[in-house]
């Protein structure tokens, strides 16, 4: 049988015991983030309003929603690709249409409770706060706002074309600006290259690149016989090429020519769709037509399975990415927003870029990869910041409490 002492140090210890559980207990709900007005806040904006629906926003989204991130994407369903039969060297969706893939990528982030895709066009995004944290405000067409922590502009680019007749006709079923998404299906049709504003020492390569295509895919033969019609190779300067004193100029010129590449230096009159057999095509729709015809200034008509150019791109929405204070650069493929790796951040604190708009060299898979990137930059920030309030709060609470104890 217990003695009294033995009783009062029981009691003594059991009342120690439920103090300090009252005492923790006081502790964790004075420091849970649910206490935090923070936590309301933030609750009513999104991590992140993401501009554009095409790979690069769409991947942007899925990264975002595999972590518990809330997104919007927002689209006006205007794609740089809009008018292409098919995507390739795009693992596991090669010759797909990029119609397809991005209902595919739309099905994907609508299985994540926390991301949503908006039908409607972005026409402004200001600076705002959100408690204690910087964010931003996007206003669309019909006014309505949204309030995002971050902003991803995956608004993508647009092709700005050479005042050349016909051009717009046959792009871009035969006229084609990257040798890995399109080219193989007309592999073994003559080809040209458009050199215009001018001749740039890469389209040499792209010239090599191309008569090698035209061999066949088991068997490549070098050097090529360009006699043959398939690795019939005309560059078209579209009047004579200038700086040819400049020596990376000189060499590229006479490097394709001992390639056996054929320069075309008379004016361009019309590029005009065309059959296999160099008549006229309805249009580049039509199921005849493979291939356009070059008619140059005297009348003379040189029939090509397709022409290679690149023209130089400006990023859609341009208006809305400046008035944001976003950082462009300028290079020969055009215009793009400055990208910082490795998540692709601007100048701007909080926006990031992803795809086309963000680089000169243009891809889907190569949209997806800094879709994902930006993913990650936008969860990091996230994280980063509410781990900081957490951190200043419990500090706070701990000092509090510890001085009224």
């Amino acid at each position: 049988m217990a003695t009294w002492p033995q009783i009062d140090f029981l009691c003594m210890i059991t009342a120690s015991f439920f103090k300090l559980q009252t005492f923790s207990r006081r502790l964790l709900s004075r420091f849970s983030l649910s206490k935090f007005p923070e936590r309301a806040i933030m609750e009513k904006a999104y991590d992140s309003l993401i501009i554009g629906a095409g790979p690069a926003g769409l991947n942007a989204a899925l990264g975002l929603g595999r972590v518990h991130r809330s997104a919007a994407v927002f689209s006006n369903n205007k794609f740089r690709n809009d008018g292409a039969h098919a995507a390739h060297t795009v693992l596991s969706r090669d010759h797909v249409k990029p119609s397809l893939i991005r209902e595919e990528g739309i099905k994907d982030i609508a299985k994540y409770n926390n991301t949503t895709h908006i039908h409607t066009t972005i026409t402004k995004i200001e600076k705002t706060t959100i408690g204690d944290l910087s964010g931003f405000t996007a206003e669309d067409e019909n006014g309505q706002t949204y309030t995002g922590r971050t902003v991803i502009l995956a608004t993508g680019s647009q092709d700005v074309f050479p005042d050349l007749p016909g051009y717009a006709a046959n792009w871009p079923l035969n006229i084609y600006q990257c040798p890995f998404c399109d080219g193989h299906e007309r592999a073994h049709l003559p080809k040209g290259i458009l050199a215009i504003p001018t001749f740039q020492p890469m389209l040499e390569s792209v010239g090599s690149m191309l008569q090698h295509m035209s061999s066949p895919a088991h068997a490549p033969s070098f050097p090529l016989d360009p006699s043959q019609p398939a690795h019939s190779i005309t560059i078209f300067t579209n009047g004579a090429i200038p700086n040819t004193s400049d020596p990376s100029i000189a060499n590229a010129v006479d490097t394709a020519r001992a390639l056996g590449m054929r320069f075309e230096h008379r004016k361009i009159a019309q590029l005009v769709p065309a059959t296999r057999e160099g008549a006229p095509a309805r249009s580049q729709e039509d199921e005849a037509c493979e291939g356009v015809s070059v008619v140059l200034e005297d009348g003379t008509s040189v029939y090509l399975g397709f022409l290679f150019h690149k023209p130089p791109t400006v990023p859609n929405a341009r208006g809305l990415i400046e008035k944001l204070g976003v950082e462009m650069a300028e290079s020969p493929f055009g215009v793009d927003v400055k990208r910082v790796e490795p998540f692709g951040g601007t100048n701007v604190a909080g926006v990031y870029v992803a795809g086309d708009v963000g680089t000169p060299l243009k891809s889907v898979t190569g949209a997806m990869f800094h879709g994902g990137m930006a993913a990650a930059g936008v969860a990091h920030q996230c994280i980063t910041e509410e781990n900081k309030i957490a951190l200043a709060r419990w500090k706070a609470r701990v000092e509090t409490t510890v001085a009224s104890s």
